[in-house]
């Protein structure tokens, strides 16, 4: 299985849903306050199973809108599945 783009929303600096591509190399290019990092530090927090997320996270520290990270994954097998 192999995970090809991020869905984002709610998350640091990122109020609507963005998609960010993952292929075999991904570089980040953009100004500063770009949300660059954040894009990374949304990576970490998909991958991190759940840990628990401050108040820090929520877009403009707002926690009435959750915050959403969606993995898309692709070339996805049976033992995946299992």
């Amino acid at each position: 299985m192999k995970l090809t783009a991020l869905l984002i929303e709610n998350f640091k600096g990122i109020n609507d849903e963005v998609k960010i591509l993952i292929d075999n190399i991904v570089v980040l290019i953009g100004p500063n306050n770009s949300c660059k990092s954040t894009v990374l530090d949304a990576y970490e927090a998909y991958v991190s199973l759940g840990s628990p997320l401050t108040i820090d996270h929520f877009h403009e520290r707002d926690d009435s809108k959750p915050i959403c990270i969606t993995g898309v994954f692709t070339d996805i097998s049976q033992d995946d599945i299992d």
